[in-house]
C-alpha cells in the first residue's frame, strides 16, 4: 500500500483572523485526507495584514480549541507549530 506522505492547505490571510475562521480550515484540511495520509500542513501566507503577529498570538489557542485536537506537540521556531489532530470518521486514528 502506497502512503500520501504530505497533504497541505494553503491559506492567503487577507483579512482579521478569527477562531472560526480557523476552525474551518483545519476542517477543510482534515476532510482532505485520507487513511493513507499521515502528515500534513496548514500555511498561511500574510499579503494585507500589517499586525499578523497579532494572527500569530491567536493559532496555538484556535488550533487547541478545535474539536479534533489532540496534543501540542511543541513550537519548532518563531512562525511553525506542530500538532496532533484527530482523523475525521476514525477517532483513533491520529495525524
Amino acid at each position: 500500500m502506497h502512503k500520501c506522505a504530505f497533504r497541505a492547505l494553503l491559506n492567503l490571510e487577507g483579512g482579521k483572523h478569527e477562531r472560526s475562521r480557523c476552525h474551518y480550515l483545519i476542517d477543510q484540511l482534515l476532510g482532505y485526507l485520507t487513511r493513507r495520509d499521515y502528515k500534513t500542513a496548514l500555511i498561511v501566507f500574510n499579503k494585507n495584514n500589517k499586525d499578523f503577529s497579532k494572527i500569530l498570538e491567536t493559532i496555538v489557542p484556535s488550533v487547541e480549541a478545535h474539536l479534533n485536537f489532540v496534543f501540542n506537540d511543541g513550537q519548532i521556531d518563531e512562525n511553525e507549530w506542530h500538532f496532533t489532530m484527530q482523523s475525521v470518521g476514525d477517532e483513533s486514528r491520529q495525524v
